[in-house]
């Protein structure tokens, strides 16, 4: 089963996010023009860590928020 979470910048498919091996694990694509977040710019190599990268770690705050205060 493939967990690989496609991440879009400006509706545009520019990485995936996965965790495998006990850590998370982010790839640009080849094709990718814009970053995810500055502390993490294009390259080649992977973006490794054991806890969820941080800009994640706040899109998914904000999407919890966003989606508490539409529920009330």
């Amino acid at each position: 089963m493939n967990n690989d979470l496609k991440v879009f910048i400006n509706k545009t498919h520019s990485g995936t996010l996965s965790f495998e091996n006990e850590q998370y694990v982010f790839n640009y694509k080849e094709s990718a023009n814009d970053v995810v977040s500055p502390t993490m710019p294009i390259r080649s190599a992977s973006w490794n860590s054991k806890k969820l990268h941080p800009i994640f770690q706040m899109i998914m705050t904000l999407r919890i928020h966003l989606l508490l205060q539409f529920m009330m």
